[in-house]
């Protein structure tokens, strides 16, 4: 993409989308690194209410929420740069600034069929575009357990 003139700030894009690329990476494994952590603490925490009564709340579940969250605004953020590539390839289609809105636009399927194919193959991106709004806008998630103890995430929505 380097010096492509269509593309305002070619140069300055590419190293951003490069950076926010190898952002989204590091923040998937320093969330499943978490993952870990939690689980382990959750086992200590269940121990301690059933030898105990009680148990100490733990950080390590916290600290997944904000991790799993930050991997999840990573990779908003580096569809968000993806869509400005997007609007200066396409300037005579009047395309929204936005990778959400730009998405419902290609899916319609009159633009470019090659990334109308892609896109349909992103159905993950309205569960993160669905997550981030709602712990940016509304409330912040919460990790969850299972009867088999799998770890998961939680966010009740308010934005509906």
């Amino acid at each position: 993409m380097g010096s492509d003139s269509r593309i305002k700030d070619a140069d300055n894009l590419s190293h951003s989308i490069r950076n926010k690329a190898d952002a989204v990476h590091l923040r998937y494994s320093e969330t499943l690194e978490q993952i870990n952590r939690c689980y382990d603490e959750m086992q200590i925490l269940n121990r301690d209410l059933s030898e105990k009564g009680k148990a100490d709340s733990g950080t390590e579940c916290s600290k997944l929420v904000i991790k799993y969250e930050d991997f999840i605004n990573s990779i908003y953020s580096l569809c968000e740069n993806l869509s400005l590539v997007i609007k200066y390839l396409y300037p005579n289609n009047n395309l929204p600034p936005t990778f959400f809105k730009q998405k419902s636009r290609f899916l319609e399927g009159d633009i470019d069929q090659e990334y109308t194919n892609i896109l349909k193959k992103t159905k993950w991106y309205d569960e993160v575009h669905s997550i981030r709004s709602e712990s940016i806008y509304f409330l912040a998630g919460s990790i969850t357990t299972n009867d088999n103890s799998e770890l998961g995430y939680y966010n009740d929505p308010k934005s509906h």
